[in-house]
């Protein structure tokens, strides 16, 4: 069980890698890769190095493993060989892009202060895996990426344009590793880390939002609405005087249609804000939702007179 592990752990690594088979070759893709992680070109430079990344052998390795054939995959001896060349493939190609980020402060010393504006020949590395890994995980596995989406061990942070270091604005995928240990040894300290729990700034939208893309990952209908005035009205005691509604998630755990129960069964789970300005107690309501009516009848047979 272990091996098969291992085999498949080094396939993941694999297919994870092998989006940067995009920029091979392809100055023009290079360069857009970069901005997709946060970088603009100085005048006059059109690839950092990124383009010249030789990935062949890499993918045919990984196409051997991951093309092997059911008959293959059970032949333990002969997968094996071919696993230890994927991994000494992958060593290999993330050897080639530490070294071309240690390279750089050199390879771009033309350029002026660029390297030292930018930082990119210490932020290559993890930027890039990064980015590579939250997509990866994104299509291969939705429930974890979500679940991982929603512990803000994977993030999306906004930066502004920033010519002055060269920074396009983006929307930059990062994966917060220490969290991992902060989720089981202090849940509450990631909350607040993440969404301002227990502070005056608790992001409920962000949360809930999050929250419903899990659940509809998990195949439960959900949706965002903003909660009225009547419901806060009754669950909170007060009504939100300015434009901007708590927002309300609204999810169905079980549904019966077209019986004659028609039932609805789910719940709202909404945001509730702080009781004055400056006030660290916002957080979340919860309401069961019920919805629909049951018909039926008891069937009383006729029973005979045994007099």
């Amino acid at each position: 069980m272990a091996d098969h592990l291992v085999q498949n752990a080094t396939a993941g690594i694999g297919r994870l890698l092998s989006h940067l088979d995009i920029v091979q070759g392809d100055v023009e893709e290079a360069r857009a890769f970069l901005k997709l992680l946060g970088w603009d070109l100085p005048p006059g430079l059109d690839d950092i190095g990124l383009a010249a990344l030789n990935i062949s052998d890499f993918l045919t390795k990984l196409d051997a493993v991951i093309g092997a054939s059911d008959a293959e995959w059970n032949d333990d001896v002969a997968m094996a060989g071919r696993i230890a060349d994927l991994a000494l493939a992958i060593e290999a190609l993330t050897r080639q892009i530490h070294d071309l980020a240690q390279t750089l402060p050199t390879r771009l010393a033309s350029f002026g202060d660029y390297v030292d504006r930018t930082q990119i020949h210490k932020e290559l590395p993890r930027r890039l895996f990064d980015f590579l890994a939250a997509n990866f995980l994104a299509q291969a596995s939705p429930l974890t990426y979500a679940a991982l989406h929603l512990l803000n061990i994977i993030d999306y942070p906004y930066y502004a344009a920033d010519p002055t270091i060269f920074q396009v604005e983006h929307v930059r995928a990062t994966i917060n590793y220490h969290l991992f240990k902060v989720a089981v040894t202090s849940p509450d300290q990631l909350f607040t880390e993440a969404y301002g729990w227990h502070t005056s700034d608790f992001q409920s939208m962000t949360f809930l939002t999050r929250l419903s893309q899990l659940l509809q990952t998990l195949g439960l209908r959900s949706r965002i609405q903003p909660l009225s005035p009547q419901a806060q009205e009754a669950w909170l005691g007060r009504a939100e005087t300015s434009s901007n509604q708590p927002p309300q998630l609204i999810t169905f755990l079980h549904e019966e249609r077209g019986s004659a129960f028609g039932v609805r069964l789910g719940l709202s789970l909404f945001g509730a804000a702080p009781t004055s300005a400056g006030a660290s107690d916002a957080g979340l309501g919860l309401a069961p939702i019920i919805q629909g009516h049951a018909e039926g009848a008891v069937p009383f047979p006729r029973l005979e007179d045994t007099r």
